[in-house]
């Protein structure tokens, strides 16, 4: 068996670690560059256990290695793991970054004077009781919503890989704000015909985390979903507690995503997309779910069946608040229900931007 892995890998650009019943079998040349020692390390002081456990034949991620972003391709075959890994796709994102801020800053002074002039304009819409006025301020408020949503995410990308974003850690149940997200998500998409289920053996759950973050990544989890499941499909949100970690799984039985696609999913602005759609995003959920667990220590793991679905696992670890520090509250949005209009508007129709969600 050996034989084969050194033809198949040995002369790989890309490094490649293979493990057999939990223990390092095979490595090839790229991988003993990337990893100083590798002849020495235990596969846990390389990887993150969720990995390592992680029940799937096929599955993708990214992590840190010695300070350097990386993307992940697992193979499981019966005892065998292989982890076949590459640089991710972050240069010059660091750079930028003050020029995100810059240029998110000036935009926003516009899309604030944009908002402030369709509001002025409700009141008079709202007398006149016309379908159509009605609808163009909707479609107004839509495109608000997602120019707002990308230019938050551009602004988010910069933020978290230069460190430039710190945690804001609180206590709260997880269990109440993951069903209530699933809840309220699912009042949006009724009339798509999917339904979003929320599965948990657990009452409550309390965890010490930046509460908007993790809100943030659950709603962009749901939104890839949504994207990519049809009418009539099924959307399962679960929390579960392992050890020392929660788990926040989001699976659909949608399009799902082509195995030689796998590679790039985590590289920002890589991802595929169908340039003619209007609706179609630039690459950046995926980067904000990895980025968000990652500042919490933890780890992501994506699997997809081409035609059957996706199932998207965040792992993070649990941790004590320690010595209480008292934080002024970030309040990331204008109101609970405006992070929903934000999240999803690219995935839910204008009509839920009309003057009853908006007053």
């Amino acid at each position: 068996m050996l034989s084969h892995f050194i033809k198949m890998y040995d002369s790989l650009n890309d490094a490649v670690v293979a493990l057999k019943d939990g223990q390092i079998f095979f490595y090839n040349e790229a991988a003993a560059k990337m990893i100083p020692d590798l002849d020495k390390v235990a596969p846990e002081d390389i990887f993150p256990a969720q990995y390592l456990r992680y029940d799937a034949e096929r599955f993708a991620g990214e992590m840190k290695l010695g300070g350097l972003n990386v993307n992940v391709q697992v193979t499981v075959d019966g005892s065998y793991r292989v982890f076949t890994i590459t640089p991710a796709d972050t240069d010059g994102i660091e750079d930028m970054s003050n020029f995100f801020s810059s240029f998110s800053l000036e935009l926003k002074n516009h899309l604030s004077i944009l908002k402030m002039t369709t509001e002025l304009m409700l009141s008079h819409i709202e007398q006149q009781d016309d379908p159509k006025l009605t609808r163009y301020a909707s479609m107004i408020y839509h495109s608000y919503y997602n120019i707002l949503r990308v230019t938050n995410n551009v602004v988010s990308i910069g933020e978290k890989t230069s460190g430039n974003k710190t945690l804001n850690r609180t206590m709260f149940d997880l269990i109440a704000a993951i069903s209530g997200i699933a809840n309220t998500t699912q009042h949006f998409v009724a009339e798509r015909g999917v339904t979003i289920k929320f599965d948990s053996a657990l009452d409550s759950l309390f965890v010490y985390a930046d509460h908007s973050m993790i809100d943030k990544l659950l709603l962009n989890l749901l939104s890839n979903s949504l994207a990519n499941t049809p009418a009539g499909g099924e959307i399962t949100v679960a929390v579960k507690k392992t050890n020392d970690r929660f788990i926040i799984t989001v699976n659909d039985a949608g399009t799902g995503v082509n195995p030689d696609v796998l590679k790039n999913v985590w590289k920002r602005y890589a991802a595929e997309r169908d340039l003619t759609d209007p609706q179609a995003g630039v690459g950046l959920g995926l980067s904000i779910v990895h980025c968000i667990a990652l500042m919490h220590g933890g780890s992501v793991v994506l699997e997809s069946r081409p035609g059957a679905g996706t199932s998207v696992a965040v792992s993070i670890p649990l941790v004590e608040p320690g010595e209480m520090t008292l934080h002024t509250q970030v309040v990331p949005y204008e109101d609970d229900l405006q992070k929903f209009l934000v999240e999803l508007s690219g995935v839910i129709t204008p009509e839920h931007y009309t003057h009853k969600y908006m007053d």
